[in-house]
């Protein structure tokens, strides 16, 4: 089964931060946030896992496609 990924812009605290998402959007919330030193890739094989579940895996701030800072 091929999980598809999406990639999404979201604002925050005058941040905009990168997320990616996968699974169906009325499958049950999981929020994925990674460690030092990674970003959202480190959550790329549980997202293939659970395909029945809504996955969000944000880069947090100054990882990825995320900036440090407000900008």
């Amino acid at each position: 089964m091929t999980t598809t990924i999406e990639h999404r812009a979201v604002q925050a605290n005058g941040i905009t931060f990168h997320v990616a998402t996968s699974g169906p959007s009325d499958g049950p919330p999981v929020l994925c946030l990674h460690g030092f030193p990674e970003g959202w890739m480190s959550w790329r094989p549980v997202m293939r896992q659970l395909p029945e579940a809504r996955l969000y895996a944000p880069d947090l701030r100054g990882y990825g496609e995320t900036p440090g800072r407000h900008e």
